[in-house]
């Protein structure tokens, strides 16, 4: 189900948020090896889920945040960036927060292009990408966010705890 799914998620989200630009996880796999210090990657997923994987380099912020100085308090070089990219599990809390930002940019300042992460992280782990856990050791692992959504994530990839620091396994 992975595939097919994770497909009809990201067309239903593209109409939901049509607002909100999409990146594809291999444009950003490219930004990140050959322009990382243009480029921010913000996690909106809870502390839980982040400590089990994320993208290496990401910072994690809350998927309530609200305004644009919240997050520059979070990430204080992000006015320094070209491009944000957001992702979530599988892109609607990220999406959210992204459309939540849109409406409150400063107008004075000089800000990021914002995008969605297309797929987010189970698009990104199912691709067998680059992850990292609260380690920072490399791990193919993903929290499920929940069964339901855990679907969308190929099966063997599910983890609700990160790996041990021994027991990593890469």
């Amino acid at each position: 189900m992975a595939g097919f799914g994770t497909s009809l998620v990201m067309s239903s989200l593209r109409r939901q948020f049509a607002g909100v630009e999409q990146m594809s996880t291999s444009d950003l796999q490219s930004l990140l090896e050959s322009h990382g210090d243009t480029i921010i990657v913000l996690d909106t997923r809870p502390e839980e889920e982040y400590r089990v994987s994320h993208v290496k380099g990401a910072i994690r912020i809350d998927p309530s945040l609200r305004t644009w100085q919240d997050l520059c308090t979070i990430a204080p070089n992000i006015e320094e960036k070209e491009k944000a990219v957001f992702y979530c599990s599988i892109g609607y809390r990220s999406s959210a927060v992204v459309a939540r930002l849109q409406r409150h940019m400063p107008d004075s300042r000089k800000v990021p292009q914002l995008f969605n992460l297309e797929g987010s992280l189970f698009k990104w782990a199912n691709e067998d990408r680059e992850m990292i856990n609260c380690h920072d050791d490399l791990t193919p692992y993903c929290h499920p966010y929940s069964s339901f959504w855990g679907l969308l994530l190929n099966s063997q990839l599910r983890r609700r705890e990160p790996e041990d620091k021994k027991t990593s396994h890469i």
